[in-house]
C-alpha cells in the first residue's frame, strides 16, 4: 500500500474517511461473513492474543450486519461524489484489506489515497499522553477491581503506529503487551463504543465529569485497555482510534467523515469543544472583523447540500454490469460538478476579506447547488460547515493542550490577523444525515438483492436503527452543557 507524498491538501477536495466505513462497505460487496462468524473471519489474520479478544468482543450486542454495511456504503458514496480525494491512514492496515474489492479499486483509481501519518506521530502522541495523564491523575476509578492503563505506554504505542514502526516492548497494563494494542490499532479493529459498561456508567460519569465529557471518555478508554480481558480492549482500541482521527483531522487540516459506530462519540467530542469555546471565540472573531457576534453566528450555520441518490445510482449501474470500478467511475463522471462547486466554495471563503464576503460566497454556493440539484431524482439532504476545534498551533502553547477552557483563553489572545486568517481558512466538514440513510434502508432491498444477491432482513434493519438511536442518545447526554444549543444536525 503506497503512501501518498507530503502535500498541502485543498480542503474543499479532500476528506479523511474512517477505515471502518471503507472496509465495511467493501465487505458488503464481497459477501464477507456477518454476526459472530465475522469475528473468526477477521480474527484469523491477527496475532493470537488480540485475535482472541476480537472474537470475544464481536459477540457483543451490536453485531456486524449487511444492513449496517449498506449504511456505510451509502455514506461512502456520498463522500466519493463530493471529494476528489478520500484519505485513509497509513497507520491502519486491516487484516483483509488487500482482499477487499471496492477498497482496492478506489486505491487503484487514485480516488482513495493513503495519508502518511509519520509527520503527525509526535504531536498527536504528546497530546494524547497529556490528555490521558490528566484523567489518570485524578485517581478516580470506574471500577475498583480494574487497573487503568498507563497513559505513557498507550501514547508510545500510538506514536509507534503513526510512525509505522514497531512499538517498544513492555506492558501498557497488568495484562496487555504493547504489541497487542499496536496490532489492534494497525488492524483498525472496531468494537462497540457505546458498550454495556458505558451504558451502566453514564450517570456516574455525568455526576463526576458533567462539565468535561472528554475526560470521562479518557477514563473509559484507560479502563477498557487496562482491563483488557473479555474483549474489553477492543472497545478501548475503538475509543483510541476516535481520538487519533479527531486530532489527525486538525493536524492535517482536513475534515473527517466517521463511520456509523464512531459518529456519535466523534461529534460529542467536537461539539463539546464548540459548545465550550464558541462564546469567547465568537466575540474575539467579531472584534477581529469589526463585526457583531450575531453576524459570526449567522455565518456558522451549516450550508445545506442536496445530493443525488448515490447508493441507488451505484447499485443500478453495478446490477447491469457487475463491475465495481465502472460503477464508481460512472458516479464520479456524472457528478463531477458537485466536487468543483464544493472546492470553489472553500476557495471563495478562504479568499474573503470580510465576513460579508464569506456570506456572499455561501449564498452563491447555495444558489449554484439549487440549480444543479433540480436535475436530481429524489435528492437527499446533507450539510457542510466549518469546524470549530482545537487548533494544534494554539494547543501546543499550553501544558495541558486539550483543556478546552484554557484553549479558548489562548485562542482569543492571538493577533487579529491570525484570527481572521484562521477563521476563514477552516476546512469545510461534511455532515451526512445517516438517520435518513437508515430510514431509507427498506427502499433499497430489491435493488441490493438484484445487484448483489444479498437480501436485507427486516428485523436487522430495526436493530441497526435502534443501535444508532441508543448510541446517539448516550453520547449526546454525556457532558451536555446546560443552556447549550441542542440544534445539531449531527444528532439526527
Amino acid at each position: 500500500m503506497a503512501i501518498g507524498s507530503e502535500m498541502k491538501h485543498s480542503c474543499g477536495s479532500a476528506v479523511i474517511v474512517d477505515q471502518t466505513a471503507v472496509c465495511e462497505s467493501s465487505r458488503l460487496l464481497d459477501h464477507a461473513p456477518v454476526g459472530r462468524e465475522f469475528g473468526f473471519y477477521l480474527g484469523r489474520g491477527l496475532y493470537s492474543g488480540i485475535g482472541l479478544q476480537y472474537r470475544t468482543a464481536i459477540q457483543s450486542w451490536w453485531l456486524p450486519s449487511n444492513e449496517e454495511r449498506l449504511i456505510e456504503l451509502s455514506a461512502l458514496l456520498d463522500a466519493i461524489l463530493l471529494y476528489e480525494n478520500l484519505f485513509v491512514l497509513a497507520s491502519e492496515n486491516p487484516p483483509d484489506g488487500d482482499r477487499l474489492t471496492l477498497r482496492s479499486a478506489l486505491l487503484d483509481r487514485g480516488i482513495l489515497r493513503v495519508l502518511d501519518t509519520r509527520p503527525y506521530s509526535h504531536p498527536i502522541s504528546s497530546e494524547l499522553e497529556s490528555f490521558l495523564a490528566n484523567a489518570h491523575s485524578t485517581g478516580y476509578r470506574l471500577d475498583t477491581w480494574h487497573s487503568l492503563a498507563d497513559p505513557r505506554a498507550v501514547a508510545q504505542t500510538v506514536r509507534a503506529c503513526l510512525e509505522l514502526s514497531t512499538p517498544p516492548s513492555g506492558w501498557s497494563s497488568h495484562y496487555e503487551p504493547k504489541e497487542d494494542l499496536a496490532e489492534g490499532l494497525r488492524g483498525a479493529l472496531e468494537g462497540v463504543l457505546a458498550d454495556r459498561w458505558l451504558v451502566e456508567r453514564v450517570k456516574e460519569l455525568e455526576r463526576e465529569y458533567h462539565k468535561d465529557p472528554l475526560r470521562a471518555l479518557a477514563l473509559e478508554l484507560l479502563d477498557h485497555i487496562g482491563y483488557f480481558e473479555s474483549g474489553s480492549v477492543i472497545a478501548g482500541i475503538s475509543h483510541l482510534r476516535t481520538f487519533v482521527y479527531w486530532r489527525l483531522s486538525e493536524h492535517a487540516n482536513m475534515p473527517f467523515s466517521p463511520s456509523l459506530r464512531r459518529l456519535a462519540e466523534y461529534h460529542r467530542m467536537t461539539e463539546y469543544v464548540r459548545e465550550s469555546a464558541q462564546e469567547r471565540v465568537y466575540g474575539a472573531v467579531a472584534d477581529a472583523f469589526r463585526s457583531t457576534v450575531s453576524e459570526v453566528f449567522e455565518g456558522e450555520q451549516p450550508a445545506i447540500l442536496y445530493l443525488p441518490p448515490a447508493l441507488a445510482l451505484f447499485l443500478e449501474t453495478f446490477r447491469r454490469g457487475k463491475d465495481i470500478t465502472k460503477s464508481v467511475d460512472h458516479l464520479r463522471e456524472e457528478y463531477a460538478p458537485l466536487r468543483k462547486m464544493l472546492a470553489k466554495y472553500q476557495e471563495d471563503i478562504s479568499n474573503s476579506a470580510t465576513l460579508g464576503q464569506a456570506r456572499t460566497a455561501k449564498r452563491k454556493f447555495n444558489e449554484s447547488l439549487t440549480r444543479i440539484s433540480e436535475k436530481f431524482d429524489n435528492p437527499h439532504p446533507a450539510f457542510v460547515n466549518q469546524a470549530l476545534d482545537i487548533v494544534p498551533s494554539v494547543a501546543s502553547m499550553a501544558a495541558d493542550p486539550l483543556n478546552v477552557e484554557k484553549y479558548a483563553e489562548n485562542l482569543v489572545q492571538r493577533p487579529v490577523e491570525w484570527l481572521r486568517n484562521w477563521w476563514l481558512n477552516r476546512p469545510l466538514s461534511p455532515i451526512f444525515k445517516l438517520r435518513d440513510h437508515l430510514l431509507a434502508l427498506r427502499d433499497y432491498g430489491n435493488l441490493l438483492q438484484e445487484a448483489t444477491g444479498i437480501a436485507l432482513q427486516k428485523e436487522q434493519i430495526g436493530i441497526v436503527l435502534q443501535n444508532h438511536v441508543k448510541t446517539n442518545t448516550l453520547f449526546r447526554h454525556l457532558g451536555r452543557i446546560p443552556g447549550a444549543d441542542p440544534t445539531d444536525p449531527h444528532a439526527e
